[in-house]
């Protein structure tokens, strides 16, 4: 025969028709084996379908070996439909496989399955009797993934595994994460038990790898990816893990829960608190209010889940009904009756639940507490050093307290000196603010900040979708320069170390000259640079005052960097018009 590449079982799990006609070719791998003098049999529940006269007739279905490789076909039309099958050493009962455990359909059923659904399934090249599959190049050892959705659902388009391990599928072609790509389908349909499953299989050199997983329930009717929260009780990562070995590695889990079987929780009472006091994002006045997401309501929010409050204290509640056991929340401001924005910072808040609950009111935005007054509005200066890494064309800060949030509202930073880039935000209102930087397009993610250093996140906090903003929270109403190196913590110093006051520039905005004056009585290296980096204007020497002249210089922003002989200075924007 030819040799076949492994491809993925896809178990699909939408609703099976039974119109259009599917090729499906069985392959078992016999180098291990000495063939019978009847030759090799291939028997199912699928043999009717097929056109041959009987199911599960152990000599009707004979497999070939063309190439005289060890590895017997037979290949057959099928139309949708779950299938069950057996390998057969010779034509007769007795002479079949058995087959283990971890390749059974289960409950009892010791039978190999597979699944068509909507295209032709490429079955593996399984050894007789064995877990492992071979294509006559190399060993492929099988994942099975199983997951208990007993008492759910099941969401649109089915459910579906996805994780670290996708590109790995021996044969497949699924990117990383993706869902609704790795299928996964309950074969015994109509039992107690709503158990998805499906088989895998990965070259054996991949053997010790670890990688992560979730499972996703297909979509809700908005066309969101209903995707599992694995509780923070069973996990660091907010992921499913496991580690690939010799022939055959099982997961089976509840969905969204650690125990391997679903078991019915009851439902509680919770009565959710937010303090939107002292909220500078929030205008009572102007009809805001809040609502909350959680994994209760796959994150989606919405008119069924806004907070009220009743007595005008600032302090918005709602009491849902949820079953007992873990769950995270977010909250979220609405203005205008505008559900796209407005979500609170930092992590997930994780509530165990194990009986009726009213919640302490929690300040929006933080962990824990209620909300204190915040400080007058300040300047806040956001400086990154770029030193380090390739700088693109543009450097991005994304924030929460920009209209839009994040990346609606990236703010396009200037280059103050080689690798080092910066933009002031005037008039800063919230306590404790969220941002991060950008290296190029704010499209991608992969140029956020991503802090992959474990050991250095003392700046950061957890954003509740698996990575991190810097935080910060103000302490007054006075100017600040928040100075870092991209994706570090280590807080920088040096370039702002002059005071503002010892610097004077007028008139600014300038028609043809502007006056520089110092007051401390030091030396100074002055530098003019336009927007793009790029230094057009330098002058050494300077002590007390002195004139720069415009000298042709285009209409503009332009920033003077001034340093004195200890190497201190600082950057102050000057305008010709």
């Amino acid at each position: 025969m030819k040799k076949h590449v492994l491809f993925s079982l896809m178990l699909g799990a939408s609703a099976l028709s039974m119109n259009a006609q599917y090729e499906v070719t069985f392959s078992v791998n016999m180098q291990d084996q000495t063939p019978s003098p009847d030759g090799v049999h291939v028997a199912g529940s699928w043999q009717s379908e097929a056109g041959l006269p009987n199911d599960w007739e152990p000599n009707t279905a004979a497999m070939t070996d063309d190439d005289m490789d060890g590895i017997y076909t037979y290949t057959c039309t099928l139309p949708d439909g779950i299938y069950e099958f057996k390998y057969i050493n010779g034509n007769a009962w007795g002479g079949d496989e058995s087959v283990p455990a971890a390749c059974q359909v289960g409950g009892g059923n010791s039978n190999r399955f597979f699944v068509v659904n909507g295209a032709s399934p490429l079955i593996y090249p399984v050894k007789f009797a064995d877990v492992v599959a071979n294509d006559g190049t190399g060993n492929f050892n099988m994942v099975r993934f199983t997951v208990d959705l007993t008492g759910s659902t099941v969401g649109n388009g089915g459910v579906s595994v996805a994780g670290s391990f996708m590109d790995e599928i021996a044969g497949g072609n699924f990117a990383d994460w993706t869902p609704g790509a790795a299928f996964l389908t309950d074969i015994t349909p109509g039992d107690a038990n709503s158990l998805h499953t499906a088989i895998f299989y990965f070259a054996e050199s991949l053997n010790g790898t670890s990688y992560e997983f979730k499972y996703i329930n297909g979509q809700d009717g908005s066309g969101n990816n209903q995707w599992e929260n694995v509780p923070s009780t069973c996990t660091s990562t907010s992921n499913r893990s496991f580690t690939l070995g010799a022939g055959a590695t099982l997961t089976q889990n509840c969905f969204a829960s650690c125990s391997e079987v679903c078991v019915e929780l009851p439902n509680y009472n919770v009565t959710i608190n937010m303090d939107m006091r002292y909220n500078c994002g929030f205008d009572v006045n102007s009809n805001d209010t809040v609502d909350v997401a959680g994994t209760f309501n796959n994150y989606q929010g919405g008119p069924d889940y806004i907070l009220t409050d009743d007595d005008n204290d600032g302090i918005y509640s709602i009491t849902l009904s949820i079953p007992a056991g873990e769950f995270q929340y977010k909250a979220r401001i609405i203005r205008n009756a505008n559900f796209s924005g407005g979500w609170e910072g930092g992590s997930n808040t994780v509530v165990v639940l194990g009986s009726d609950s009213v919640l302490s009111a929690r300040c929006f935005g933080f962990p824990t507490g209620e909300c204190t007054p915040i400080p007058p509005p300040s300047n806040i200066t956001f400086r990154v050093d770029m030193t380090q890494e390739t700088p693109a064309a543009e450097i991005f800060l994304i924030a929460d307290f920009t209209t839009p949030p994040y990346q609606g509202g990236a703010t396009t930073l200037t280059a103050v000196s080689p690798g080092i880039y910066e933009t002031t935000k005037n008039d800063i209102c919230p306590g404790k603010i969220n941002y991060k930087y950008v290296n190029g397009p704010t499209t991608v993610t992969a140029n956020e900040e991503s802090f992959p250093n474990p050991d250095d996140r003392t700046c950061v906090e957890e954003n509740g979708i698996g990575g991190y903003n810097r935080v910060y929270v103000r302490q007054d109403g006075n100017p600040v320069t928040l100075y870092y190196a991209f994706n570090k913590c280590q807080e920088l110093t040096g370039i702002d170390a002059i005071p503002a006051g010892s610097i004077s520039v007028a008139p600014n905005p300038a028609n043809e000259s502007l006056t520089v004056r110092f007051a401390d009585g030091q030396n100074y290296t002055l530098s003019l640079v336009d927007i793009t980096g790029k230094e057009v204007m330098v002058e050494n020497n300077v002590r007390y005052s002195t004139v720069l002249n415009r000298n042709g210089l285009t209409n503009g922003v332009y920033l003077l960097r001034y340093f004195n002989n200890n190497g201190n200075g600082g950057v102050h924007k000057v305008i010709f018009e």
